[in-house]
């Protein structure tokens, strides 16, 4: 079956109740399987690049919160309690999965360190990731499913609900992974980033400083070779019926111009890139379905995007607002025309299945086939047909450039955040906030529909926005 965050959940209540109540009897065999599971799904629901095979970058933080957790809660195990640990009686576990005696486990509780090297190198893959997916502003880009879901809350949680506007973040706990990450890997910048819940790490690790690990485990065996960029191939073989090409020019009302050159942040099994500036964040979704092909928290947002620029966000992600209640709300959130990407009428990258609000099965095929320091393209076969986006940055400016093989009524979907100006000029689009400022230009720039459409910034809350529609022709 599907193990996912439930799984990884009920796992982390045997960590909890077995560590906290060592008076049981059974509290020992417990945590044994909390431990030897834990090890266990993270070969499984984590990728070789430490993304979550959610396909969401809100679930992804859920999963990483849990593994880190827990993590540090292991390592904090006294020397005492360790010792007993190592007699439990596999015998008496009588559920499947199985516990196998400690003599055959792949951890060690004789080290520091008690897990694998290969594991630490998932987790460290997964707290740069949420450190790279993080904008200046503190939040995350929002791909996929999120609902705003915690292992805990604490009082750093409720210090950090509002940022200076007022406004509630949708944190979800990534600061919080990189406050355990920091402590752990002795990460200076990823304690920085985490700052506000330096007590929760402070509270889980103890007196651990870090962790004094071999730091060439990142080549180690057990790991499996990251996904490929495969060659590129269909760009150069391919006819496409459709072409559009938009160009965004990033402004600044600051007094001087930030400096810093884009850098990219590529997660190739995840299926995300982030690029980074002084000026701007572009996060690109090229994500997988996850949960083995399931798509339970994905959306329709293959070859999406969100762009902020100064911090703030211009071009979003629709959100999830609601799972089961609103099931017509649900899949408005998870339609193809709530993202940043090419819709064609009366039709979706994955069709929706009936009275399934948790599958978006995987046909869609989609990849990340080229990358430059400057660009990288990307493809999907939701429609029947190859789509192809291509992206290209600079300093100030961001291209992209889309290739449909069939000639269907196809539409380059904008979505806004609820808080930008727009303005139209006979050949260009202007989008702005406080000094912020994004300027479109291209083909069909003055055929542009404006729809009313919702954003979710987090769960169970939706505010209206604007939805630009261009037509590609």
């Amino acid at each position: 079956g599907y193990h996912g965050n439930h799984y990884l959940a009920d796992i982390a209540g045997l960590i909890f109740i077995g560590t906290c109540f060592p008076g049981f009897k059974e509290s020992d065999r417990w945590l044994a399987f909390g431990i030897q599971e834990l090890i266990e799904e993270s070969k499984y629901q984590l990728y070789d690049d430490g993304v979550s095979f959610e396909g969401s970058t809100a679930y992804h933080c859920l999963v990483a919160e849990i593994f880190f957790i827990c993590t540090s809660i292991i390592l904090n195990l006294g020397e005492e309690r360790r010792k007993r640990l190592k007699a439990y009686d596999h015998l008496t576990h009588r559920a499947k999965p199985l516990l196998v005696p400690y003599e055959e486990q792949i951890y060690d509780l004789d080290c520091q360190e008690i897990f694998p090297s290969w594991f630490y190198y998932k987790l460290e893959k997964a707290s740069e990731y949420v450190f790279d997916l993080s904008k200046s502003s503190g939040d995350i880009a929002q791909f996929g499913d999120n609902d705003n879901g915690s292992l805990y809350r604490s009082i750093s949680d409720l210090k950090n609900e509002r940022n200076g506007d007022g406004i509630d973040k949708t944190d979800g706990g990534h600061q919080k992974i990189m406050a355990l990450a920091g402590k752990i890997f002795g990460r200076k910048e990823l304690i920085k980033a985490g700052e506000i819940f330096k007590a929760d790490a402070e509270y889980f690790l103890g007196k651990l400083t870090f962790l004094p690990l071999n730091k060439g485990y990142s080549k180690n065996n057990a790991l499996s070779p990251a996904r490929k960029i495969k060659p590129n191939v269909i760009k150069a073989q391919r006819e496409f019926a459709l072409r559009s090409e938009i160009v965004i020019d990033i402004k600044s009302g600051q007094t001087s111009f930030p400096e810093g050159k884009p850098k990219l942040f590529l997660y190739p099994n995840g299926g995300v890139a982030i690029v980074k500036s002084d000026l701007f964040y572009l996060a690109i979704a090229c994500i997988p379905a996850g949960l083995g092909g399931l798509g339970a928290h994905n959306h329709n947002d293959k070859l999406s995007f969100e762009l902020n620029v100064l911090g703030y966000d211009m071009l979003v992600d629709g959100g999830s607002y609601l799972y089961s209640p609103l099931p017509g709300l649900r899949n408005g959130f998870r339609s193809t025309w709530a993202h940043n990407t090419v819709a064609i009428k009366g039709k979706e990258q994955i069709d929706f299945i009936p009275g399934f609000l948790f599958a978006l099965p995987d046909r869609l095929n989609v990849e990340i086939i080229e990358v430059t320091d400057h660009g990288l393209t990307g493809i999907h076969k939701g429609y029947g047909f190859i789509h192809m986006r291509e992206f290209f940055w600079g300093d100030k400016q961001i291209v992209i450039c889309d290739k449909l093989e069939q000639h269907k009524e196809a539409y380059f979907i904008l979505n806004l955040h609820p808080q930008v100006i727009l303005t139209f000029d006979q050949n260009a689009i202007s989008i702005e906030y406080k000094e912020a400022r994004l300027v479109l230009s291209g083909k069909n720039i003055n055929k542009t529909i404006i729809n009313e459409g919702y954003y979710a910034h987090c769960y169970g809350k939706r505010e209206g926005n604007q939805r630009l529609l261009i037509p590609i022709a």
